[in-house]
């Protein structure tokens, strides 16, 4: 074993590990264990957030003057806010000596599995490390699952860290 936990993998030496990134508890515990690992082999990160723009963007409620913001308007502050998300995270890897790249990914529709797998192919990575929120029964048919469809067609060995969101709160 490795510091960390993490098992020492015979003959397999992970240089570039991409990481999908959201605001979930679940992401924040994958880029975690990503930048371990980047650092434990010398790998690069691409972090990168996909945003589904086919979805209305919604302005800041609450905010005086924001209550008839217009849709290139919220998706502006949306663009600087994930932007904001990925270089902070950069900023933070650079920060423990890990080299990270970021991309903004902005789809119409779609699946996102795929739009990640397309991602994951381009830039070559060797590793992907994702979140999951462990749904399962009625949440997962609901949901889905891009994890498991990620899971299910990636052609690199995909980590799957699963953060629970609700024990997290019971903890506070």
């Amino acid at each position: 074993m490795l510091a960390g936990g993490l098992p020492v993998l015979e003959g397999i030496m992970y240089q570039r590990i991409m990481v999908p990134i959201d605001e979930s508890a679940a992401a924040q515990a994958a880029f975690a264990q990503a930048l371990q690992l980047a650092q434990l082999t010398g790998a690069r990160l691409y972090l990168l957030h996909v945003e589904d723009v086919s979805r209305p963007a919604l302005a800041p409620v609450g905010l005086p003057g924001m209550e008839f913001a217009s849709y290139t308007e919220a998706r502006q502050e949306n663009v600087a806010h994930s932007e904001g998300m990925l270089q902070s995270l950069a900023h933070t890897a650079e920060a423990a000596g890990v080299t990270a790249e970021t991309k903004l990914i902005q789809a119409w529709g779609g699946s996102p599995a795929k739009t990640l797998l397309a991602a994951a192919d381009e830039w070559q990575a060797d590793l992907i490390v994702m979140g999951t929120h462990g749904y399962s029964g009625f949440m997962h048919l609901l949901f889905g699952s891009v994890a498991e469809s990620l899971l299910h067609h990636a052609h690199v060995p995909v980590l799957l860290v699963r953060k629970d969101e609700e024990a997290e709160e019971d903890d506070d």
